[in-house]
């Protein structure tokens, strides 16, 4: 989980994926209601295009590197991640992950999800 931050003005306590946030509001402050990590996310308004290159090289590392160094300054980035690899997002650039790095980081992360419920 996300550690807490801030929407203007609004402390964001708890944040899980595809749920509503729950918000720690001080003193008059309005609630801020956010039903979906997505909408805020840092490539919200950018072009998806950067974000689902055509191959791995040429001008497509330069969209993988443009598109990471977005995922880089987003405060859902983990949230992001997270649904890449419960929905098993095979294209694009994810929670700050190109393809082939989130391919081999999936495998460890079902391979860890796996032993913890055999641990359970």
């Amino acid at each position: 989980m996300a550690e807490p931050f801030d929407i203007g003005g609004v402390i964001v306590k708890k944040f899980t994926f595809m749920s509503q946030i729950q918000l720690d509001v001080r003193g008059d402050r309005d609630v801020l209601t956010v039903t979906d990590w997505r909408e805020l996310a840092a490539c919200r308004n950018s072009d998806p295009e950067t974000f689902f290159p055509v191959g791995t090289t040429g001008p497509a590392i330069d969209m993988i590197d443009k598109a990471t160094a977005i995922c880089g300054t987003c405060s859902v980035q983990e949230e992001c991640l997270l649904y890449a690899l419960e929905t098993n997002q095979e294209a694009g650039v994810w929670g700050g992950l190109p393809e082939d790095d989130r391919r081999r980081y999936r495998k460890r992360w079902l391979a860890e999800r796996r032993r913890r419920r055999q641990a359970s």
